[in-house]
């Protein structure tokens, strides 16, 4: 490519960027040379692809700007370029960690882990606080993969000490969305250990740390991970009420679960998943009462659940939802001495069972066992309802 070649890929290059053409523009930048490349145009490529990737969910365009920073980081060196480096292999980091949790590769998310690592090394200063927080942050979600897939605690705590060096560099007022991002995360993290070695004092902190993230001023760029952060905070209160048998708890527990999918779009996965949990939630407030109102809360919260749910698009949450259901039904037509509701228990319960054979053949037996118990109880019922007075 000569001189004036090389000057009319840059011209395209530079359009496509300015027009948020980011495959295109990865596409010019691998025909022009590497010396022809500004430094901060390696950098322009790189974290523009990124960015229109995690918006557009785009598996190829996060490959492409994975392959256009390892050539930058072939040639950009010397410490007037640290800040640029730093900066690439943050974003190397971010589309790697992407295509891991696609790919389900736990070297691939190794590999992310090690361009956050690198990045640190360049993002210092004032300046670029939220760029190494970011960092810290997202180098905790990858050890948390980690963690996750391999059920290492180790990595977990890995995770929390990334978290704990990104919370101090966030601003509550100025940065509230990864503020609060940052919250959920390790409290959330705290709150899985605290049932490793079944410690009290950081199930408190977990619920301390997710409190934190609920303190920020509301507006719509927050409003999903205040839910997230809420649904948290709920399972986190209701462990805790249940095991110190704390009605205030079980209470907050409830009312924040309710907040929690109040925040979540319904076509949300996360919608259907706050309303499960709100259920049990209820299922944990009808222990030992007589009150039924808990249960019918219930039965009504494992139904929102699984309204947009199907055996086809969620199979696992759809067959214990729908196990769910049926039990719910079942115990609250024992405590009420209702005929009906055992009956909606059975056909719930008969509906489950027929899907079980492909989607949970291992409950089969569990499934068959509330049924018989279920018909069970909609005979006596029956038998009761038909006795003359």
């Amino acid at each position: 490519m000569d001189r004036s070649e090389t000057v009319a890929a840059l011209r395209v290059l530079f359009d496509a960027l300015q027009a948020g053409r980011m495959a295109e523009a990865l596409e010019r930048l691998g025909e022009i040379p590497d010396a022809a490349v500004m430094p901060d145009l390696w950098l322009a490529c790189v974290q523009g692809a990124v960015m229109t990737a995690r918006t557009d969910d785009d598996l190829d365009l996060y490959t492409g700007a994975i392959e256009a920073a390892e050539r930058a980081l072939e040639i950009l060196r010397g410490p007037e370029n640290a800040m640029r480096v730093g900066m690439i292999e943050r974003y190397a980091g971010e589309a790697m960690h992407a295509l891991a949790r696609h790919d389900n590769d736990i070297e691939e998310l190794r590999t992310a882990i090690d361009h956050y690592d690198r990045s640190l090394n360049g993002l210092t200063g004032e300046e670029l606080r939220i760029e190494r927080a970011e960092a810290f942050f997202r180098r905790g979600c990858a050890l948390n993969d980690i963690a996750h897939h391999e059920d290492d605690p180790r990595y977990s705590e890995r995770a929390i000490a990334s978290w704990d060096q990104a919370l101090p560099l966030v601003s509550k007022k100025d940065e509230p969305r990864l503020f609060v991002k940052v919250c959920t995360e390790l409290g959330q993290a705290h709150a899985r250990l605290s049932m490793f070695d079944d410690d009290d004092e950081r199930l408190d902190k977990a619920i301390g740390v997710l409190e934190q993230a609920l303190t920020v001023q509301r507006g719509p760029d927050v409003a999903r991970p205040l839910a997230e952060a809420r649904m948290a905070l709920g399972a986190a209160l209701l462990r805790r009420g249940k095991q110190r048998d704390n009605d205030e708890d079980l209470n907050r527990a409830t009312a924040m679960l309710e907040a929690a999918a109040n925040g979540f779009e319904r076509r949300d996965s996360n919608w259907s998943a706050a309303q499960n949990n709100l259920a049990v939630a209820h299922l944990v407030r009808a222990e030992g009462r007589d009150d039924p109102e808990p249960l019918r809360a219930a039965v009504a919260a494992f139904k929102r659940a699984q309204s947009i749910r199907s055996p086809k698009t969620d199979p696992r949450n759809w067959i214990n939802t729908q196990r769910n259901i049926g039990a719910a039904l079942m115990t609250l037509a024992e405590r009420i001495g209702d005929l009906a509701t055992a009956e909606e228990s059975v056909v719930a319960l008969e509906l489950a069972e027929n899907e079980a054979p492909e989607l949970q053949p291992g409950a089969l037996d569990a499934i068959r066992e509330s049924l018989a118990a279920a018909r069970t109880l909609a005979t006596r019922l029956k038998r009761a309802a038909d006795r003359p007075e």
